[in-house]
Parts: structure tokens; sequence; C-alpha cells
């Protein structure tokens, strides 16, 4: 297994974006590509966008987000 390698980071004072490719974090005869974007809209927007491509069309996919606290819907 290897490590995850960062793709890039950009920010202005309306956006900010970066990326992540884990391809190499997964088993080689179970993942072919595993790439996480994250990008910021300024002021309420936050989009997390997965492009996971598995070896067999038939894997199961999970969206997993690990966070220090739970989050919580701000009204």
């Amino acid at each position: 297994m290897g490590v995850a390698r960062p793709l890039g980071f950009e920010k202005s004072a309306y956006h900010a974006v970066t990326a992540g490719d884990a391809t190499r974090c997964y088993a080689p005869e179970k993942c072919r590509e595993a790439v996480r974007q994250f990008v910021y809209v300024a002021p309420d927007y936050f989009v997390i966008y997965d492009r996971v491509t598995s070896v067999k069309p038939d894997q199961t996919k999970s969206f997993l987000l690990h966070t220090q606290n739970e989050p919580v819907e701000l009204a």
C-alpha cells in the first residue's frame, strides 16, 4: 500500500478547492482510482466530490467522511 498524494490547492475571496489522490492507499486488485475533491464556495456551500473506479464493476463503494465531532445542521 502507498501514500495519498495532493493534487493541488487554490483559493480566492469566493472559493477554495483542493484534491487528493488516494489510489495507492487501496489494493490494486480492487481500486483503479480514488480521488476526493473538496470545494468551498463562500459563504455557505461545501461540496465533496469522490471519483472512485473499481477494478470490477460489481464491487460495492461506500461514502465515508470522518470528522472530529458529529456534524450538526445550522439553522
